[in-house]
């Protein structure tokens, strides 16, 4: 045992011969049994929460502390913050979304659907617009399944190497069915013949949040 905790273990005995004392002399002073022993109970749970923070403190961040059947893990708690990489996400998806895509130059019909993780999920059109892009999803969530949560990560290539930024929301939704909206930015270059749209994963940065639901659905497009 290091020197703090000796130091420790001698003030809390003192302070407990101190407590008693006192509990003693509220039982002769007249208080009565509850007051003395409220006293003394009073004591003895301030001290046990009192062991437990320093327990806590000593084991850090990540670490179990137990006392008889019980745990208790810094990281259990509903209250921890979103992982750095969630928070990443959840920026780009504010800065994605304020940007004005401009007008739309044309409109590529591409009605393709795939399916993973119980979903269906239909690619309904690209925008391509001046200064981004929009697509259209909708989701149809078969039976038994679990309803995906109202954000995803969206990834999209094409033949030039083109660095897009996009963020993807649900747009309304029923117990069967769900309907997404993507946008992206840059526009897609004019070279561009074809464009590979990539659903990651559905998924909920706060947490507890709802399970994530990780596909991949992937679409090649004809952009003409």
């Amino acid at each position: 045992m290091n020197r703090n905790g000796g130091i420790g273990i001698q003030v809390s005995a003192l302070a407990f011969v101190a407590i008693v004392v006192v509990a003693i002399g509220l039982l002769i002073g007249g208080y009565g049994l509850p007051v003395g022993l409220g006293a003394l109970v009073g004591f003895i749970l301030g001290a046990l929460a009192g062991l437990l923070g320093l327990l806590w403190l000593a084991r850090g961040s990540g670490r179990t502390i137990g006392v008889g059947g019980f745990q208790w893990n810094s990281l259990s708690s509903p209250s921890v913050d979103p992982d750095l990489e969630r928070m990443t996400l959840m920026r780009t998806l504010t800065e994605v979304l304020g940007v004005d895509l401009g007008p739309v130059r044309r409109i590529v019909a591409v009605m393709r659907a795939t399916r993973a993780a119980g979903l269906t999920v239909q690619l309904i059109d690209v925008e391509l617009r001046d200064a981004g892009l929009a697509i259209s999803f909708d989701v149809e969530i078969g039976p038994g399944s679990l309803h995906p949560p109202h954000m995803a990560r969206l990834s999209l290539a094409d033949e030039a190497g083109t660095a897009y930024r996009a963020s993807v929301q649900g747009n309304g939704s029923s117990p069967g069915r769900m309907r997404l909206f993507a946008v992206a930015i840059p526009a897609v270059p004019a070279g561009a013949r074809r464009l590979t749209v990539r659903l990651d994963e559905f998924l909920d940065p706060f947490p507890p949040g709802l399970q994530p639901l990780v596909g991949p659905w992937v679409y090649e497009v004809d952009l003409g």
